[in-house]
């Protein structure tokens, strides 16, 4: 969505049906005092094309996940801002997961990208 930085991007045209492309964040460490609810999970993602699967993100807290954030099909040309609040996890170790899947059916199919991903201000506050 910036200029700066860089996007992530899964390719969706002629993959088996359910294909899973992940991208699982580094291990991030909190204190106990760290975590100041609400916490949000914040990003800009991009879904265009005429057979779309879905995007996920999730929380992985102590190897259990937790889905966040959803959606499926094409959601146009255009970069879209995407607010995933989090569950409380003060003082716990976690990584934020993102699931690109394909559609059902192997044909051309349409990519999906996530760019500026970030936490909102309240997530880490001393």
């Amino acid at each position: 969505k910036t200029q700066t930085g860089h996007f992530m991007f899964a390719e969706g045209n002629y993959l088996p049906a359910n294909t899973q492309a992940v991208l699982l964040s580094p291990l991030f460490t909190t204190s106990s005092a760290s975590i100041v609810q609400p916490c949000s999970l914040t990003f800009y993602y991009h879904m265009y094309g005429g057979n779309m699967g879905t995007l996920t993100a999730s929380i992985v807290i102590n190897q259990t996940t937790s889905m966040v954030f959803s959606v499926s099909g094409n959601q146009g040309d255009m970069w879209m801002p995407a607010i995933a609040p989090l569950p409380a996890f003060q003082g716990q170790s976690f990584q934020i997961m993102f699931t690109a899947i394909s559609p059902n059916t192997i044909q051309a199919g349409g990519d999906i990208a996530v760019d500026d991903v970030s936490f909102s201000a309240t997530c880490c506050q001393d």
